[in-house]
């Protein structure tokens, strides 16, 4: 009997309808129906809850409750997938390309902890810059080229074992670095994976950037001293900057 191994897909909510879009991506990218979407949603409008039900299928899960914001809802969503294989994720605003298939994420986690894929960050349907997967599978998230965070999957397991801080700006850099850290094998994609919306909880401002690279800096410097701290935070702030110059701006399709 061929073994039917399962992909969860976490994917944080509040009030945001463009969830919609994000749930109907999930379909274009599961190519072997062995995909689970988790929706933690921290109370949105009974309408919103009902559309976002209609979406979902009968091996989804919803779950909507008050929560402290985004990271509280990926803590959520973690424990939400403890029936799973695998976990991955998107935000509310962000969507599969359908270039790249679940069947291919499997395949890659069967023998790795991780997998990567390359992320399009994109403003008004125009693509920004791309994080591409290979210099985090390289082990250059030490310095500070972190993985495309959306377009990581790994196993059950691993990303189960550690949790988000719900208070701190960056903390999705230090639950990376702490799975990176446990993870013995990492494979990649080049194939952009996910369309990530620009702005969002920790760059809709001037002032949460700072708040988001200072909170950085304190987590590179915990964990591997202060001029590493120098370095990654400077190595992250330009391989954006150099990112952003150097990829073509196209429309996004869809």
């Amino acid at each position: 009997m061929h073994e039917r191994l399962s992909l969860a897909i976490i994917i944080p909510s509040y009030n945001d309808e463009r969830v919609i879009k994000a749930i109907r991506s999930v379909r274009m990218f599961d190519d072997c129906s062995a995909v689970k979407v988790v929706v933690a949603d921290g109370g949105s409008s009974p309408q919103l809850i009902a559309d976002i039900s209609a979406e979902l299928g009968p091996q989804d899960v919803l779950v909507s409750e008050p929560d402290e914001g985004i990271f509280d809802g990926f803590n959520k969503g973690l424990a939400l997938a403890e029936d799973c294989d695998f976990i991955g994720w998107i935000g509310s605003d962000d969507y599969f390309t359908g270039q790249l298939k679940s069947s291919t994420v499997l395949e890659n986690l069967r023998e790795a902890d991780l997998f990567i894929a390359d992320v399009l960050h994109v403003a008004d349907g125009i693509v920004q810059r791309r994080t591409p997967a290979m210099p985090s599978a390289l082990g250059l998230w030490r310095i500070g080229l972190h993985n495309p965070h959306m377009g990581t999957f790994g196993k059950s397991d691993l990303l189960r074992s550690v949790r988000f801080c719900i208070t701190a700006p960056a903390s999705d850099v230090d639950y990376f670095i702490n799975v990176f850290k446990r993870a013995r094998k990492v494979t990649y994609s080049g194939t952009p994976v996910v369309c990530q919306t620009l702005g969002g909880f920790s760059n809709g401002s001037f002032r949460k950037m700072l708040r988001g690279n200072r909170d950085s800096f304190r987590i590179y410097r915990e964990h591997f001293g202060m001029l590493h701290a120098v370095i990654a935070v400077f190595g992250k702030l330009t391989f954006k900057a150099i990112s952003r110059v150097l990829y073509y701006f196209r429309r996004v399709p869809g």
